[in-house]
């Protein structure tokens, strides 16, 4: 199958400095399915909290200094990049209905619980046109 989006060359990627809630705007047409990366450290029973637009995604789950927590919403997917590589964290998920993006304004929030710190989230809208 083919697709019929064009995509930014110069993707708008955003990048935050811990947990509160922020505003930015993407360009392009069409909504898109971004890519969020969480730097920061968990406890096995701490809490990563991103909604964006109103949808929340949940990850329970340790997260070891040095690693940085991927969710993928454009392949449904989650993983903790390690220093040995990459570790599924699928099953830290509360849901696979991941957030979208849409075009112009965004409200983002960043939480965290149970002994959790975040210290840098980066999003990359994959902004694209119809």
């Amino acid at each position: 199958a083919s697709d019929s989006f064009a995509y930014a060359v110069e993707d708008d990627v955003f990048t935050y400095a811990g947990p509160g809630l922020y505003q930015f705007t993407r360009k392009g047409t069409a909504p898109s399915h971004p890519r969020f990366e969480i730097t920061g450290t968990s406890p096995a029973s701490g809490r990563f909290t991103i909604t964006l637009n109103g949808k929340a995604i949940r990850y329970t789950g340790a997260l070891a200094a040095g690693e940085t927590l991927v969710l993928d919403s454009e392949t449904l997917t989650a993983y903790r990049q390690t220093p040995q590589g990459a570790l599924s964290a699928i099953a830290g998920l509360d849901s696979l209905d991941f957030p979208v993006a849409v075009p112009g304004s965004n409200t983002l929030a960043l939480a965290v619980e149970g002994g959790a710190t975040l210290t840098q989230a980066r999003i990359t809208c994959r902004s694209r046109w119809l």
